[in-house]
């Protein structure tokens, strides 16, 4: 249900790691028993936020920024910095390929140099350890799934050649496109509840952030979630 940085155990129960808050994980958009399920869960937890809000009740669970660009519909805007909000080690990689590219771009932006021999400079970039993008052996698959991000992705190789559109998709994949029907609902939920356009993003996280870490997903049973807060050492369970 959510991306994660890491997992813990806390009395026998694995717990999502979300330093910098939670979002959605990236799934498969195709309509299935899967996503519909998914996305029932996060129009009742739309619903649950909402009412929490009107009842000024605390609820121990902290949103990342990118999940409130989404509710508040900024999201079309974030880039790559937003991943290293939801996922660092998935952004400390994206960083290491985003370096060819900006050789790359060094590289054609050299007016002095022909065409031949801008081709023959991109083709010798490497790392600081000497590694070309071949050797990291990466396709176009969302990183951690098998989830194509072009047609007939498990085929094509990441090259210095597609670098840019690999970077773009993987992080429109990650914060828009692969969590676009979860957040849709969550919205929906939430809109239900009581208008999100009374917010902005400094009141709407002012409203919800609360200091929290871990929530459940092995807990995850049919219809409910447990949610463990590391404030008070107690465990909540939302029904969905």
């Amino acid at each position: 249900m959510w991306q994660e940085s890491g997992t813990c155990t806390v009395n026998g129960r694995t717990y999502v790691i979300a330093p910098n808050g939670f979002y959605p994980r990236a799934v498969s958009q195709t309509d299935s028993a899967e996503l519909s399920k998914l996305c029932d869960d996060f129009t009742y937890l739309g619903r649950v936020v909402g009412k929490a809000l009107i009842d000024n009740r605390i609820l121990d669970l902290t949103f990342s920024e990118p999940f409130y660009r989404w509710l508040l519909g900024t999201h079309e805007k974030m880039g790559l910095a937003a991943i290293r909000d939801i996922d660092e080690v998935l952004h400390s990689s994206l960083k290491q390929v985003e370096i060819f590219a900006l050789k790359k771009e060094a590289v054609l932006k050299q007016e002095d140099l022909t065409p031949e021999r801008k081709e023959s400079l991109i083709k010798q970039i490497t790392d600081e350890n000497g590694a070309t993008l071949d050797d990291l052996c990466l396709d176009f698959v969302l990183p951690g799934t098998d989830i194509e991000l072009t047609a007939g992705g498990h085929n094509v190789a990441l090259s210095i050649d597609n670098v840019e559109e690999y970077l773009c998709a993987v992080v429109n994949y990650t914060l828009r496109e692969g969590v676009r029907k979860q957040m849709e609902a969550m919205r929906q939920g939430f809109s239900s509840v009581m208008p999100l356009s009374i917010y902005n993003s400094s009141t709407l996280t002012k409203c919800l952030n609360f200091s929290v870490e871990l929530v459940s997903v092995c807990g995850l049973k049919k219809s409910s979630v447990r949610i463990y807060s590391p404030i008070t050492g107690t465990r909540v369970l939302l029904l969905l």
